[in-house]
């Protein structure tokens, strides 16, 4: 990609405060730029699944090892005595990867990870909240280009969006979806302890068995593993499983969960 550098520098914040805005308007303004900005973030988390995953089986494979010369220690002692110091390197090595790998894993935080990756793969979509009855008195013509905005994954626009709807007052009849789509702003914006509060006014004040409900839980869900408050999470699994028709069967999810 030709805007390699450039877009490197921006996802990761360190493009100077004075170019951001203007590239930003670039990105808003050129379809093509903007396609991928999109493509790089989604490589770059890729990647860092992918890392992840590695670590984590080599980690696997030392403990393996590790348990397999005890095993064998038990058999043979004599063998304590044969490389000493070929070993003693050995385990030291291994001992030092456990420790970056601990240290790596504590630095991403793995709900968080998986959260993001999760979000990344059923992300907002208007089409899917078009489908909800209550949603069909939604049609000013602000709204819904509001409502666009946050289809985006420009940081601004997003921002736009959520001072928008955080202006709708509570009597309007599109407050409920405004909260809903507050909590998709702030999770975009990463600020999840904020996006927790919004996603669990539209759980609770939309109809039992309702689409919105449903979805409403399951970005609840991730907001909380986005947190790391994996208990809480885990409680909101616990009856996601049971009484959400849209998500209960979701295997990643599932899987997530398990071992925990």
């Amino acid at each position: 990609m030709k805007n390699f550098k450039k877009i490197d520098s921006y996802l990761k914040g360190k493009l100077p405060d004075e170019e951001v805005a203007t590239f930003e308007h670039e990105i808003s303004k050129n379809k093509e730029l903007s396609e991928e900005v999109a493509l790089q973030k989604l490589e770059e988390e890729a990647l860092d699944y992918l890392v992840e995953k590695r670590l984590s089986a080599r980690i696997n494979k030392i403990k393996e090892g590790l348990k397999e010369e005890e095993e064998e220690e038990k058999v043979i002692p004599q063998k304590k005595q044969l490389f000493p110091w070929s070993r003693f390197l050995a385990i030291a090595a291994s001992i030092a990867i456990v420790i970056i790998a601990f240290l790596y894993f504590n630095t991403i935080s793995s709900p968080q990870s998986f959260a993001l990756k999760e979000y990344q793969e059923v992300p907002f979509e208007i089409s899917k909240t078009r489908k909800d009855p209550t949603h069909s008195k939604i049609t000013t013509p602000l709204f819904l280009a509001h409502e666009k905005k946050l289809q985006s994954n420009i940081p601004t626009a997003i921002k736009n969006a959520a001072i928008y709807f955080e202006h709708i007052p509570k009597k309007d009849s599109t407050f409920l979806f405004a909260q809903y789509y507050l909590g998709h702003a702030y999770f975009k914006l990463k600020q999840f302890k904020k996006s927790i509060l919004y996603f669990e006014y539209s759980y609770d004040k939309s109809k039992p068995n309702s689409q919105l409900r449903d979805m409403s839980q399951y970005y609840l869900l991730l907001s909380y593993l986005a947190t790391g408050d994996l208990p809480q999470a885990q409680s909101i699994f616990g009856d996601l499983k049971i009484n959400n028709q849209r998500f209960k069967s979701r295997t990643s999810l599932h899987i997530f969960f398990k071992p925990h």
